[in-house]
């Protein structure tokens, strides 16, 4: 709870000066609600949710009016995930669910996501599978789904070896539980372009060597058949850079390529 000041200045009048308050209330956690992994396999099932209450008033002051306004939100997310020996791998399940819901008199409505996937390791293999569904919306004319999936093939811990990635994926692939319960409100998901429904595939190959610091020349190709080829240096948690040429820029020309250069370095 907090006081303070709205200061209005209608046309060429003099300022308006009334006083303004907030309040709010707040209350959230998150409960596990089986762990197993000691005796058996790795299986984790937890909830989270929260509650949300705001509430904003101003004064009469000349010409404007005493106002009050209040919203409220709600939100629940259901999380699993677990691990498992077969096909001689590791096959890891996961699935997700999540219940937004606001209040008041800002904007209102619902949304429910489920989302979920799999993933099966061996040695330096990966298979995954994800996808998702939009199955309730404030706007009931509005649907979205999406389905992705990868074959990555990796050296081992120090990154050194043959790198090779092959995805693809068609909708809106990428879980949108999280971004549920993280914005502004829960008829967000409406504001997503057409290319979000498309179709697309994505391919990477590269090698990593080298002693002291890891060199990794790659060669990449996404939506469009673009290609682009890099390289990335690091070095630890000390050093990391990327060059890359290749794709398309924002604005650009047809025909023009794009050169990008990154860098991170952390002193210990």
């Amino acid at each position: 709870m907090g006081p303070g000041a709205l200061r209005v200045t209608p046309g060429g009048d003099a300022a308006i000066e009334t006083g303004l308050g907030n309040a709010m209330a707040a209350l959230g956690g998150r409960a596990l609600l089986r762990r197993a992994g000691a005796a058996g396999p790795p299986l984790e099932i937890a909830l989270r949710s929260d509650l949300l209450w705001m509430r904003t008033s101003s004064d009469r002051a000349g010409v404007l009016a005493e106002a009050t306004g209040a919203a409220s939100r709600g939100r629940l997310m259901l999380e699993g995930s677990g691990s498992f020996s077969r096909l001689g791998g590791v096959l890891g399940a996961r699935v997700e669910s999540g219940l937004r819901y606001d209040a008041g008199d800002a904007e209102t409505g619902a949304g429910v996501e489920v989302g979920g996937g799999l993933d099966w390791m061996r040695g330096g293999l990966t298979l995954r599978v994800h996808g998702r569904v939009l199955v309730a919306h404030a706007d009931a004319s509005y649907e979205e789904r999406g389905w992705g999936g990868s074959l990555v093939y990796e050296p081992g811990a120090d990154g050194r070896g043959l790198r090779a990635r092959l995805g693809v994926g068609a909708g809106a692939t990428a879980s949108g539980v999280r971004s549920l319960w993280g914005r502004d409100g829960a008829q967000g998901p409406a504001r997503r372009s057409a290319a979000a429904s498309a179709r697309r595939s994505d391919a990477e190959i590269g090698f990593g060597f080298g002693d002291d610091a890891l060199w990794y020349p790659y060669f990449a190709s996404g939506a469009g058949g673009q290609g682009r080829f890099g390289l990335r240096l690091s070095s630890g948690r000390a050093l990391g850079i990327v060059i890359e040429f290749g794709g398309r820029r924002d604005g650009a020309q047809p025909g023009e390529r794009a050169l990008a250069l990154r860098g991170d370095v952390r002193f210990p």
